[in-house]
């Protein structure tokens, strides 16, 4: 339903679809992968460590503004642009920026690496459910 209102806004606002825009469900796929794997590690964290919960609210708000989502990274000072460039978010985002603002196909080599940390996320994730299974319910 989100696709379909942006695609209704954009040509709202009287630009057509680019095919730079098929390049959109790479960085679909691998946002709803990295949130996956990160939120079932950290689920599984704040079952046994109850302050996750209240350190995870304080860490996303930090995660949100060093990640250039409203911004283009060149604008940002050196010592914070480099802080930027080791956020995971980071390349996910300029596919957005790429496909959509700029019209243009993504730089893939930060990606396959973001990729390969998300699928390494998820695997871990799913790990540590799997041994923490039988305490969750015990624990809860």
């Amino acid at each position: 339903m989100a696709d379909g209102f942006s695609f209704g806004a954009v040509r709202f606002m009287g630009e057509a679809p680019q095919l730079s825009w098929l390049y959109l469900p790479i960085g679909i796929t691998l946002v709803a992968a990295l949130a996956f794997g990160i939120g079932i590690f950290l689920g599984i964290l704040n079952v046994f460590i109850r302050d996750v919960g209240q350190v995870t609210g304080v860490v996303v708000q930090m995660w949100f503004w060093l990640t250039p989502v409203v911004y283009v990274r060149d604008i940002l000072p050196e010592p914070l642009g480099t802080i930027v460039d080791f956020n995971p978010m980071t390349p996910l985002v300029d596919i957005y920026h790429d496909a959509m603002v700029f019209g243009h196909a993504p730089d893939f080599g930060p990606i396959v690496a973001v990729g390969l940390a998300a699928i390494a996320m998820v695997v871990v994730a799913m790990g540590v459910f799997r041994r923490a299974s039988p305490d969750l319910a015990d624990a809860l």
